[in-house]
């Protein structure tokens, strides 16, 4: 008997021994990083893993574009300027002008999505890939309202990220831009989502920003903004800028949109979008907010000839106070509304026109591609 007492004893020591031990290293947070899966973005502060799947599928672009220019070359000889009846004369020169930019392989068969702007008047596109090899780029298509475009490489089984999956965001999740700014290829900058769905850019009036802290320099253009986990969740596209310094505001196309505009262009060769034809006085919102007589709603600037605005019987002047019976003001993004539905589709709209209100449902037309966006709402 006292036998198994002595056993029973020791036992117990030897548990309350791994209790406190337990509960000392808790503390001291040995347990803690045990747990934490290094490369995850968790608490090794590493995320290594995440730019090693992401990076092999980000590639440097060099556009190339020939500028002719022109230059007068004086003459010194009198006697040749008494023949000629001038005193010089205007020689046409050329110089080489490289753009830097990045750009995310989409597709194994090498098919390639960056800016619109990396790769504007371009006569020469070069892709420089992760493992050091240079191929020569062709355009399959471009989309100046969210300023993507769509490049092919004559190479396959390359390594690429998924658009078929548009990983959900939040803001404050953690981030991670690659690309090639200033020529520094394969560069990883991290930050936080600052905002979603940040609208109002003149150079791609369509798109509903990401926008983030990490840095965004020139050449990172078309790069990935990836997560923790390494996947796509948006295409890298420009810095804000101004008279001041400004640190820390950036953006990125989102992943859905950046997919809805390559399937486009893939199968139609542009982006298909409806059409209203109006373009909307940006004054307007300040006016009401000095005189509230005036009724709410976006005032109409111009109606473009033959469009479904003029059809309907809008006219200049007029106040577009709903669409689908939904009321719309000066904060309403009308404009990517109307060029989410597609070529064909109808919207009921209301407008004011002299203190008459009239309703009326409209067929969309297509988008005219050559249209310019300043200043525009449901054109453009």
């Amino acid at each position: 008997m006292h036998k198994i007492q002595s056993i029973l004893y020791w036992l117990l020591s030897a548990l309350a021994g791994l209790g406190i031990a337990f509960v000392f290293l808790w503390f001291r947070g040995d347990l803690h990083r045990l747990n934490t899966p290094s490369g995850s973005g968790g608490m090794s502060g590493s995320f290594s893993s995440a730019v090693q799947r992401a990076a092999p599928a980000v590639v440097n672009i060099y556009a190339n574009k020939l500028v002719t220019s022109k230059r007068l070359a004086h003459i010194t000889n009198p006697a040749i300027q008494r023949i000629l009846g001038v005193q010089g004369i205007i020689i046409p020169t050329q110089r080489l002008e490289r753009s830097l930019g990045s750009g995310v392989l989409v597709q194994e068969n090498g098919l390639i999505l960056t800016n619109q702007h990396v790769i504007e008047g371009a006569d020469d596109i070069q892709v420089l890939l992760a493992d050091g090899h240079e191929y020569a780029a062709q355009i399959i298509g471009v989309d100046t309202d969210t300023d993507l475009a769509v490049l092919r490489i004559p190479v396959s089984s390359l390594p690429y990220m998924r658009l078929d999956t548009s990983p959900a965001l939040e803001v404050g999740d953690i981030v991670l831009a690659i690309g090639n700014p200033f020529g520094l290829s394969q560069t990883v900058t991290q930050g936080i989502v600052s905002a979603l769905q940040r609208s109002g850019s003149p150079e791609a009036p369509l798109a509903q920003f990401i926008q983030t802290d990490a840095a965004i320099n020139e050449g990172n253009s078309g790069g990935a903004l990836i997560n923790i986990r390494g996947e796509l969740v948006g295409i890298n596209v420009a810095t804000l800028t101004g008279v001041q310094p400004i640190q820390g505001i950036s953006f990125a196309i989102p992943t859905s949109l950046a997919r809805q505009v390559l399937d486009e262009i893939l199968r139609y060769g542009h982006v298909r979008r409806g059409w209203l034809g109006i373009e909307a006085d940006l004054n307007y919102p300040a006016l009401l907010a000095q005189n509230s007589t005036l009724p709410n709603g976006i005032r109409v600037i111009r109606v473009i000839k033959n469009s479904p605005a003029e059809k309907a019987g809008i006219r200049p002047g007029d106040v577009l106070k709903g669409i689908d019976q939904q009321s719309v003001d000066a904060r309403s993004n009308i404009l990517a509304y109307l060029a989410a539905r597609k070529p064909g589709s109808s919207v009921l709209l209301e407008w004011e026109h002299k203190g008459q209100l009239y309703k009326k449902t409209v067929k969309l037309e297509q988008r005219p591609l050559q249209e310019t966006h300043s200043g525009s709402t449901g054109s453009g």
